[in-house]
């Protein structure tokens, strides 16, 4: 009977220990007792990887068994002769079983050999099933005593089909030794298989394959031939089919006839691909090469034919001429199209309208502007402007000295420069009543074809500040500060300064700002915030007072429910100018986030939302497996204690944060300072509590 699978076995045990093949004593090398039984002992195994073969070798010394060792071949063909378990002596009659998978063969004693039924019979059907996309499956063989139950010895056999490989490399370059027979496009275990001697291949290099050369580019819609580069390919035999290119467009696929010149070249015959869409301006097209109807020639570096349109996402002539010059797409200004120059008609038998970049000074007609930002800016200047359009130039070079803005020079950047659709300026200082007015410029020079003016007028405003909100904040910084005034969002840029500290910017409009303290240098005090926009100062005499951070001197009630939804009074001193205060509490594993019902200059009241778990005895924890270490100052001191009906606490508050407290998934917030962290910091407390004492950012 033969498997119904092609295949091959290899084993590798994970016993490394000898094993003897009579029942033997437990744990001791001395005689059994027992009548009927042979001599001998055993031995644990040690379960490390190594290579060996599933056959067992036995050998006895008078009254002491040295055990099994396993030896000999490690890969077996699917058309199997049984296992053999050798042995090197007689041995008595000896009940025992072979275990593949879940299933048992029975082992048989005949003369020096223990002979397993062969897997490949058993389990034939099972296998492929257990290989699935994988040239490889591991069963364990385990050797059991019948009598006793116990497991002598276990390998693990590797059952490897060479059929999965569908392509010569992956055959080839398998971990199993696998054969190619390139006539049949088969893999193989077994060499003498293949057709002909010529057609075995063993390695890489002799594998029929593609070989990169040059791009593959082609235009939709136009006829042309693939040209290939190969290695190794086969001269179709008698009876079988020539070559075929196959191309998978969008989910369609392609037949082309194919010509192969040679070993190493073949081509695709002329023929046209198309694609839908136009917003699709490239599309890597994947491909094969097959002979003989389905036998597919290996694309190792993953070759792809390129198909590509002028016109898509090419409206323009900036933006057609812009192009990669490897597409040869040009601008046929007579249709005002982006095409291939064989498709765009000549106005005379001499004269061609056709635009491409290896022309001779080659511009691009009409220019047009779409947008301007920011439309207004201090007539001290500095403002970047960004100017958005079409046919905006080919190069930097052609807008340099080019750009006029409500009659001021504009100094074009080259860093903001974008072919034919962006220029970014540096504006000016302009002369004193200057009016508003649109952006001009000209592409290289300014004739009329190649100017334009923009709709949009760009205006000199005077920035000025009236007031902020809040007036003061924590020495540490951090507090969320408006300024009031006007013509605030002109210009490109914003610098707010408190002191000589910048004021982190947020936001702003035009009639504020937005930004967040920084930590003040200089401790508390008053300290005046000077605003810029652009090269301009603004006017305006503003101050923000840095006082000193908010403290917590008592939190009550000292209790809550199991239930939670306790109101929780926090006392302390400057609490008024915390913006956004929140207790975060951690108590069972459980975290909360509990949000302000009211604020006075002395206290803060919460609700306690978070659900505590009820316990049905109180439960002293250690702090350490909780909240790691950290000490600080003691505001006030006491325990948690649980009981079915209610939590009670006395806090202990620190004046510096215990990193550990909460877990890294939930950080507290990293703000630049203007963050009391307050935490219950016992020996024996299950519950933390960590108080925000400034504005809380994403």
């Amino acid at each position: 009977m033969r498997a119904s699978f092609s295949g091959a076995i290899r084993s590798h045990t994970r016993a490394t220990s000898s094993i003897p093949l009579a029942t033997c004593n437990r744990g001791s090398n001395e005689p059994t007792t027992t009548p009927g039984r042979p001599q001998g002992y055993t031995r644990a195994l040690r379960h490390t990887y190594a290579h060996y073969s599933p056959l067992i070798h036995v050998r006895k010394h008078g009254n002491r068994c040295e055990g099994g060792k396993r030896r000999g071949s490690g890969a077996f063909g699917s058309q199997l002769t049984p296992t053999r378990c050798m042995l090197s002596e007689s041995l008595p009659v000896w009940d025992g079983a072979c275990a593949y998978l879940s299933t048992k063969s029975w082992l048989l004693i005949e003369c020096e050999r223990l002979v397993c039924t062969p897997i490949g019979i058993l389990h034939a059907t099972t296998l492929p099933n257990r290989i699935g996309l994988a040239d490889w499956s591991g069963v364990e063989l385990r050797l059991n005593s019948k009598e006793t139950g116990q497991m002598l010895i276990s390998t693990e056999v590797k059952f490897y089909n060479c059929s999965v490989h569908q392509l010569c490399l992956s055959c080839v370059t398998s971990s199993f030794r696998c054969h190619w027979c390139k006539y049949r496009n088969l893999c193989t275990h077994d060499p003498s298989s293949c057709s002909f001697q010529e057609g075995r291949v063993n390695a890489s290099e002799d594998c029929p394959q593609l070989v990169r050369s040059e791009e593959i580019l082609i235009p939709a819609g136009e006829v042309k031939p693939i040209t290939l580069k190969a290695r190794n390919l086969p001269q179709p035999q008698s009876g079988q089919r020539g070559y075929e290119c196959v191309l998978h467009i969008q989910g369609v696929s392609h037949r082309v006839t194919a010509l192969r010149f040679n070993s190493s070249s073949v081509q695709c015959q002329n023929s046209s691909y198309l694609y839908e869409g136009m917003r699709i301006s490239e599309l890597p097209v994947d491909f094969s090469v097959v002979w003989n109807g389905n036998f597919i020639i290996d694309n190792p570096e993953n070759i792809k034919v390129n198909l590509y349109k002028c016109g898509a996402q090419r409206d323009s002539c900036g933006v057609c001429l812009k192009a990669e010059r490897k597409f040869q797409c040009g601008w046929c200004s007579m249709e005002g199209r982006c095409t291939l120059r064989q498709h765009c008609p000549m106005s005379n038998p001499y004269t061609s309208r056709w635009l491409h970049l290896a022309s001779t000074n080659v511009k691009c007609t009409n220019p047009r502007i779409t947008e301007v930002t920011p439309v207004a800016g201090p007539p001290e200047g500095g403002t970047r402007v960004t100017i958005r359009g079409v046919n905006l130039g080919l190069s930097f070079s052609d807008m340099v000295n080019n750009v006029q803005i409500a009659g001021v020079q504009c100094t074009p950047q080259e860093n903001g420069y974008i072919i034919a659709e962006q220029i970014v300026c540096e504006m000016d200082a302009s002369p004193k009543d200057s009016k508003p007015g649109p952006v001009h410029l000209c592409v290289g020079e300014c004739k009329p074809e190649l100017q334009t003016r923009s709709s949009q007028l760009y205006s000199f405003v005077m920035p000025s500040v009236t007031g902020l909100s809040p007036s003061r904040g924590p020495e540490s910084g951090g507090t969320k500060v408006t300024i009031m005034g006007e013509n605030l969002g002109a210009g490109s840029s914003v610098t707010v300064l408190f002191g000589n500290q910048t004021c982190e910017f947020y936001e702003r409009t035009m009639t504020e700002i937005v930004c967040y303290s920084a930590p003040s240098l200089t401790g508390v005090g008053s300290v005046p915030i000077n605003v810029s926009v652009d090269r301009a100062q603004v006017h305006g005499s503003l101050n923000f007072e840095y006082i000193d951070d908010p403290t917590v001197q008592r939190i009550e009630p000292e209790w809550s429910i199991a239930s939670g939804h306790t109101p929780l009074v926090v006392t302390g001193t400057n609490l008024d100018v915390i913006q956004e205060p929140r207790i975060r509490i951690k108590y069972g594993g459980r975290e909360s986030v509990n949000v302000l019902v009211l604020s006075l200059p002395f206290f803060l009241s919460f609700f306690l939302f978070l659900t505590l778990y009820n316990r049905a005895r109180k439960r002293e924890v250690d702090r350490e497996s909780i909240f790691g270490e950290g000490d600080g100052e003691q505001n006030s001191r006491g325990a948690w204690q649980s009981k079915p009906s209610a939590v009670k606490t006395a806090f202990k508050l620190s004046s510096a944060s215990s990193p550990n407290c909460f877990s890294s998934s939930s950080p507290p917030l990293p703000l630049p300072g203007g963050v009391l962290r307050k935490q219950a910091n016992g020996r024996q407390l299950p519950l933390c509590i960590l108080l925000y004492l400034s504005p809380t950012r994403n």
